[in-house]
């Protein structure tokens, strides 16, 4: 008897585990820019779909976007990022539901977030300030972003 009592538990115990660890599993999807696949820097976080649903990507993502980046500032004891973008500016801030770009304030889906030593931004929001259009295929989790 006890040892069926005991069975029992495990699998329980088991289950629970499985579900918990699933749950916080960030979920990946692949991002490509023009048709070419975006890759992380080693070590760094890919990209991935956080728990609001949306699609984050580290902010040097921009550097694939065909602008000419200036000059990076992260400040990682504020958690901001500034980017000087073909004569604008970008400001990130982690937590903040807006970034700055060129004095204009662009209202985000989601908060930026650190992971690591990296600044993660919702990929919508940051393509479509740099003109993009953006395609979510579910089926295949690949992000399309098309700059003319």
């Amino acid at each position: 008897m006890w040892l069926k009592i005991c069975s029992v538990m495990m699998v329980v115990f088991m289950a629970c585990n499985l579900v918990t660890f699933s749950a916080v599993q960030p979920k990946y999807v692949f991002v490509h820019i023009n048709q070419k696949q975006f890759s992380a820097f080693v070590g760094e976080q890919n990209p991935y779909i956080n728990q609001e649903g949306r699609v984050m990507v580290p902010v040097r993502i921009i550097t694939h976007f065909g602008v000419k980046i200036d000059d990076v500032y992260q400040d990682f004891k504020k958690l901001t990022v500034s980017v000087d973008v073909d004569g604008l500016n970008l400001n990130v801030a982690v937590g903040q539901k807006t970034m700055k770009f060129n004095e204009q304030t662009v209202v985000l889906e989601c908060a930026p977030q650190k992971v690591r030593e990296s600044i993660f931004v919702p990929l919508r929001a940051l393509s479509e300030t740099f003109g993009a259009k953006v395609h979510y295929e579910h089926s295949t989790k690949k992000v399309l972003i098309y700059f003319k």
